[in-house]
Order: C-alpha cells, then sequence, then structure tokens
C-alpha cells in the first residue's frame, strides 16, 4: 500500500509540473539560468518525512535523465524537452506522461516549492556563492502554503545546474545536494527506456 501511494504521488507530481509549466508557473522577478551544459551527476535528497535519498542526475542536449532511490523503490524519470514527455520507471512498470515544457524537477529548483505553495512564488536574486568548488548564483523564493510562511533558496550555476536547494515550510524541509558532477558528455545510453517493462501513456487531459 505504501509503494502504491508512493508511486501516484511520483505520477502526481510530474502531472503538477506540466501543469505548472502550463500556466507560467512562477511570479518571477528575476530569470533564473535554464540548463544548457550536459553533465553527469549524484548527490543526496533529504526529506523530514522520508528521510535520506541518493540521486543520479544527467543531461545531454533536450534529454534528462533522474533516478530516485526511494525507501522502497527506485524511480527513474527520463525528460525529453523536444517531445515534450517523461517516462518513469518504477514499481514494475514505465509510465509516460505529457509534461508541456516543465523541467526536470531537480534541475528545476523551485518546482516542487511551487507544487505547495498557494500562489506563484516570488523569487529574487540573493547573492553569489560556491559549491563543490564550482561559482554559483543564490535564488531565493518566498511564498505561503496552506497560509503558513513557505521559503526556498538555490544555489544555481550560470550553465542552469542547481547544485543546492532547500524548501521550508510548515510540517515539510527538503534539502538536495549535488556531491559528484562530472561535466563530460554521458552515455546515451542511459537514456533508453528498459524493453522489458510494460509502458503506459497518460495525457492530461
Amino acid at each position: 500500500m505504501r509503494r502504491r501511494r508512493l508511486w501516484a504521488g511520483v505520477i502526481g507530481a510530474v502531472i503538477g509540473w506540466g501543469i505548472a509549466g502550463l500556466d507560467g508557473g512562477f511570479a518571477e522577478t528575476v530569470d533564473i539560468p535554464t540548463p544548457r551544459a550536459d553533465f553527469v551527476a549524484s548527490g543526496t535528497l533529504v526529506s523530514s518525512k522520508l528521510g535520506t535519498m541518493p540521486f543520479d542526475l544527467a543531461r545531454h542536449g533536450p534529454l534528462v535523465r533522474q533516478v530516485v532511490s526511494y525507501p522502497n523503490d527506485r524511480v527513474e524519470m527520463v525528460f525529453d524537452r523536444h517531445d515534450a514527455l517523461v517516462t518513469v520507471v518504477g514499481f514494475g512498470t514505465a509510465t509516460i506522461l505529457p509534461t508541456n515544457g516543465a523541467d526536470a524537477s531537480l534541475l528545476d529548483p523551485f518546482s516542487r516549492a511551487q507544487r505547495i505553495a498557494d500562489a506563484p512564488l516570488h523569487i529574487v536574486r540573493n547573492g553569489i556563492g560556491s559549491h563543490l568548488g564550482i561559482p554559483c548564483e543564490l535564488f531565493r523564493a518566498t511564498g505561503t502554503k496552506q497560509g503558513q510562511p513557505l521559503r526556498a533558496t538555490a544555489c544555481v550555476t550560470t550553465d542552469g545546474i542547481p547544485l543546492l536547494t532547500t524548501i521550508i515550510s510548515s510540517g515539510l524541509t527538503v534539502h538536495t545536494r549535488i556531491t559528484t558532477i562530472d561535466f563530460a558528455p554521458p552515455d546515451p545510453a542511459i537514456f533508453e527506456q528498459p524493453s522489458r517493462l510494460p509502458s503506459f501513456a497518460v495525457d492530461n487531459g
């Protein structure tokens, strides 16, 4: 039952990114760099609800692959921004969903915060920083969740890679941290869908 709830949450979140991408998403006051560099990275996602989960992240042109190891399973997502589709592989199935142009969650530093916010987030620049010896620009987003304060921060490289992100709200804290990154082009084979799994296409109506 817990696995089914987690899978439903993953699919719902992806559909949520698509909706955010369709309706404009954020009340931005600044432009956040969009991903441009090809790379392969690993890191950790720490949630106050699910604990620490390792992830892998790679980009090659319009393709983005992220793999998150949840407590009970491994969920892989391959985003194709050219075709505006995402393939979600996990719990024994592969589900193909429209993205409506939304970025992959781990490459969009404020997508998770926006999904739970009451209204579009207000995003501003917040200085200059670095992580792993790589310079980054700091951003801060503010809003509310169910009327309570919601804050999010991100350290984003000039190539549009979020090296660090944080979300703090009532009852939820989430941190992501890239721990290794290689700017060499990734192996194209890692973006291919496993042929052994049943596939389902879902539209958002």
